[in-house]
């Protein structure tokens, strides 16, 4: 099955089936999850790599060459007009990188997948009160769940 999703959902996705993925699951989920992580990993991957292209372009840079984001300080002997004018082009790169940054969350990614059975995120255990009993856990947290339903089938 093949999903058009934004990419925002599949980094968060990403980030949430790898919280999961760490814990305790069915032998089918864990491998499903696996499976998910290592195709939503090439998605997150180009976002990186684009991340990384933004900052450089609209981000400042410090003595070093390295990307600063955080807004100048005012240097000593610096005249007024020179930092406000320092000050209004950091704000300019920011709104720059802002809108750039929302243009590529924004973009739609096909993602190749199986979707993932609900039960297969439930651990079903004995029940300390009742031997006779089994009872059945979940093993996503309520936050997590949120940012996977699109890739989750009941």
């Amino acid at each position: 099955m093949t999903i058009e999703v934004k990419l925002s959902v599949a980094v968060s996705a990403y980030a949430a089936f790898t919280r999961i993925g760490k814990k305790e699951l069915t032998p089918k989920g864990s491998y499903r999850v696996g499976r998910l992580i290592s195709k939503l990993r090439t998605e997150v991957r180009e976002w990186e790599e684009q991340q990384v292209k933004l900052l450089r372009e609209h981000g400042g840079k410090d003595e070093e060459g390295s990307v600063v984001l955080r807004k100048p300080e005012r240097e000593e002997d610096e005249s007024d007009e020179a930092f406000s004018a320092r000050v209004a082009e950091h704000g300019k790169n920011m709104k720059a990188l802002d809108v750039a940054v929302k243009a590529v969350m924004d973009e739609e990614v096909k993602i190749d997948y199986d979707p993932i059975p609900l039960e297969m995120f439930e651990i079903k255990e004995q029940d300390p009160e009742d031997t006779k009993k089994a009872r059945v856990r979940s093993t996503i947290e309520p936050n997590d769940m949120s940012l996977v339903l699109d890739f989750v089938k009941e």
